[in-house]
């Protein structure tokens, strides 16, 4: 199942990680079979004895509202999950089918220009999104040469350039602009064939 807000995002899903068998022929022997690494949820261990089944889960911190969606037979159940370590015990009466539910974690990217040129609206995104690279701006004689993750003002250096076209959203963050000199650009002839030349500016 998978939900989308209205801006077209991924806000939830659900996938099936497990699916138990108790046979009608041998009864009290269970089958189970898992999907056992997920980048939710991964299904750390679990343990069985009989039809006593007790699944040991490990929840990824970037999503939240966790739960696992149990079906046995014509009986449903529902188990909300924390962040990190759960342990959900079963009894298998019936076939058994289990569903990880969860949506991915909020965050908020605001933009730090040291009061150069006009704001950058803060972005809200989730988990593994690509955020947009705000438009190119010029002020005083300067223009932004790349947004960072880090600065210090000690000393007046960047660190963590922010590659737009790849780096995904995991956290909360402040990005810095890199304030830089603008410098005209240089116009030069290229031959593109013989007797034949096209003007190109080089910048710097």
């Amino acid at each position: 199942i998978w939900g989308r807000d209205v801006a077209g995002r991924l806000i939830k899903s659900r996938e099936l990680i497990a699916h138990a068998i108790n046979k009608t022929d041998a009864p009290g022997i269970v089958d189970v079979s898992f999907k056992e690494t997920s980048t939710q949820l991964d299904v750390e261990s679990y343990a069985l004895s009989g039809t006593a089944l007790t699944i040991k889960a490990v929840v990824n911190s970037h999503y939240t509202n966790t739960s696992l969606d149990v079906t046995e037979g014509e009986d449903e159940f529902n188990y909300s999950l924390t962040s990190g370590d759960n342990e959900i015990p079963f009894v298998i009466s019936d076939d058994l089918q289990v569903s990880a539910n969860y949506e991915k974690m909020t965050y908020y990217i605001t933009f730090e220009l040291f009061g150069k040129g006009a704001p950058v609206p803060q972005q809200t995104l989730q988990y593994l999104d690509l955020a947009a690279m705000p438009p190119s701006q010029y002020f005083d004689g300067e223009i932004i040469g790349g947004w960072y993750t880090s600065y210090d003002p000690a000393t007046e250096t960047f660190s963590g350039e922010w590659n737009f076209a790849i780096n995904q959203v995991g956290r909360t963050m402040t990005l810095y602009a890199k304030w830089v000199p603008y410098k005209e650009p240089t116009e030069i002839d290229v031959e593109v064939e013989a007797g034949q030349t096209i003007k190109l500016n080089l910048y710097q």
